[in-house]
């Protein structure tokens, strides 16, 4: 505008008008613009949201001001191209904070946006296939029907013995009180923690958070089962944190889906998750060949947001019972499943386990891991798979293998994951009493050193009003509530140290959560460094207002646990 005034300036009446003309319509673009795509009015405030493509050959800005219309614009501009359908499909987990878009059917990290929402995208060219036309594999280019068959054509004939007793280790004195008390078993199983990680920053500072817990409950560990700890790093490259974590980094899988033609595992196929099994195969591969050493014989696999609540115990075969890992019987996702199963299981009657949290014996792992990477790849080559399993397809190619290799799981309350979006459901037996009693139970977990859950898994926001209502108030922003703990809120950066605690609740494992990651940040010295990105420089607190959470107790879970805020780990 200011060039055109200074070039009207110094024309003659008629180009003025042209200017005025020209003046005029730069202005009602740059009001469109402003307001978002269709040039429709809002009395909202409106956020911008950065779309980009995983290549970065294309960025969009969107203007919405709610989740809807940000959906509702993301589905129209998204596409550069006119005969590219995009679809743009509602992640109901996460409940109003993020979308779940593919490029390509490639899922990809969260990206920081002004609004903090994880944005992945999903294009296709030409008119996107029903589930139905997408159902043959041979009929998208890919016939994988030989491999499926390994699977499927044998009789199911059940599970054969298993094997818990292999290198149990005697104790060199008889059990203490203070073991018996404990609940400790004559023979040591000693088990080694794997802990899989990408080494993103979001990854990078909950893995922190979860070896600093880690450290503190081996202290804690009166049955001496805990063992040593290794972070199996995928991203191929070692980062800063080698010294303060034990690391052993293995190469990451191609990030994109080249390999799906020729069915050789060298992609991920642009599900990152595949590379859990993949860095996992590689382990085993450098250890049979000497080229890694683990002691224990026993493998418990955990992720980064596992944040360990008290020395978990070791339970053969054990893994956390999902609510999202069922097929119903008749269901699209049992129909699909059988073809992975041996006749005569049908997939309702699976374990709805995992492989993490997962404790196994080292020759299970050697057993299913194979076949655990090769179902997932395959799984994910196919378009219904992708839609019926999304994010925990990889968790559904575990419970395949471990069926084709015969190790019946063990699944049951191992962690707990605590939520307070309305959405979910997340029953917390062990201290939701809803009675006022919730000191007592908490307190005679603690005490119970087999009493499950041993892992909290900080996966699912946890949202509550002023008042300790549970879930995002009505009238309130879903995009900051008055008080959330969401691990997608630091995606970028670190959480600020002193987090707020949330309002007197009846759950307890929110302010727990909030007090193990203020512990872990109020004792790491370089909390918050991330070299070259920021130094000191925090996301968000979980208070929306900070006067309204002045008020709650700062410290009302930890003083049971007899950890002070400032001791030396």
């Amino acid at each position: 505008l200011q060039f055109l005034y200074f070039i009207g300036k110094r024309t003659m009446a008629r180009s003025r008008i042209i200017y005025l003309i020209l003046a005029t319509v730069a202005f009602a673009c740059c009001c469109n613009l402003l307001r978002g795509d269709g040039g429709s009015t809002s009395t909202h405030l409106l956020r911008s949201y950065i779309l980009t493509y995983p290549d970065k050959s294309t960025a969009i800005k969107v203007h919405a001001s709610n989740v809807e219309e940000l959906v509702e614009k993301a589905t129209k501009r998204a596409s550069p191209k006119s005969d590219e359908e995009v679809i743009v499909t509602f992640n109901e987990t996460i409940h109003g904070r993020s979308f779940r878009l593919e490029v390509d059917s490639v899922t990809f990290p969260e990206i920081p946006t002004t609004g903090l929402l994880d944005v992945i995208y999903e294009r296709r060219s030409g008119p996107v296939a029903s589930p139905v036309q997408q159902q043959s594999a041979g009929e998208t280019g890919i016939d994988n029907r030989h491999i499926k068959e390994k699977y499927s054509s044998k009789e199911w004939k059940g599970y054969p013995l298993q094997h818990d007793d292999r290198d149990l280790i005697d104790r060199d004195a008889p059990l203490t009180p203070e073991q018996e008390a404990a609940g400790c078993r004559a023979k040591i199983r000693k088990y080694h923690t794997i802990t899989t990680s990408v080494g993103s920053i979001y990854d990078t500072w909950i893995m922190r958070v979860s070896y600093h817990w880690w450290k503190l409950q081996k202290e804690k560990d009166v049955c001496n089962e805990m063992g040593g700890f290794t972070r199996l790093l995928h991203s191929g490259k070692p980062d800063d944190h080698m010294l303060e974590i034990p690391t052993l980094v293995v190469p990451r899988l191609d990030p994109d889906s080249k390999c799906n033609k020729t069915g050789e595992v060298k992609c991920d196929l642009g599900f990152i998750v595949i590379n859990r099994p993949h860095a996992m195969s590689v382990l085993l591969k450098m250890m049979e060949a000497q080229k890694f050493f683990i002691a224990e014989k026993w493998i418990l696999l955990l992720e980064p947001d596992h944040l360990i609540l008290k020395p978990p115990a070791s339970i053969p075969r054990a893994t956390f019972s999902f609510s999202y890992m069922r097929a119903p019987a008749d269901s699209t996702a049992e129909i699909r499943m059988q073809e992975w199963l041996p006749k005569g299981l049908p997939a309702s009657e699976l374990p709805p386990g995992g492989p993490s949290p997962c404790l196994l014996h080292l020759d299970d792992w050697k057993k299913i891991t194979p076949h655990w990477l090769e179902v997932s790849f395959q799984m994910q080559r196919e378009y219904q798979f992708q839609q019926l399993f999304g994010w925990v397809l990889e968790m559904w190619g575990f419970l395949a293998a471990a069926v084709h290799v015969g190790i019946e799981l063990n699944a049951h309350d191992y962690q707990i994951e605590p939520c307070g979006s309305t959405g979910w459901v997340c029953p917390e037996t062990v201290v939701d009493a809803g009675d006022g009693s919730i000191e007592v139970k908490l307190a005679n977990w603690i005490k119970n050193s087999q009493m499950p859950p041993f892992i909290m898994h900080v996966t699912q926001s946890m949202d509550y009003s002023y008042d300790g209502i549970q879930g995002i108030p009505e009238n309130s922003d879903p995009m900051s509530p008055p008080w959330s703990f969401n691990k997608r809120h630091y995606t970028g950066l670190y959480p600020p140290p002193n987090l707020s605690p949330p309002p007197k609740i009846r759950h307890a494992f929110p302010g727990l959560a909030v007090e193990m990651v203020n512990h872990a940040s109020a004792n790491i010295p370089t909390w918050g460094v991330i070299p070259g990105v920021a130094n000191g420089t925090y996301g968000r607190d979980t208070c929306k207002l900070a006067p309204e959470c002045k008020k709650f107790a700062r410290t009302y879970y930890l003083r049971d646990w007899k950890v002070g805020p400032k001791e030396n780990t």
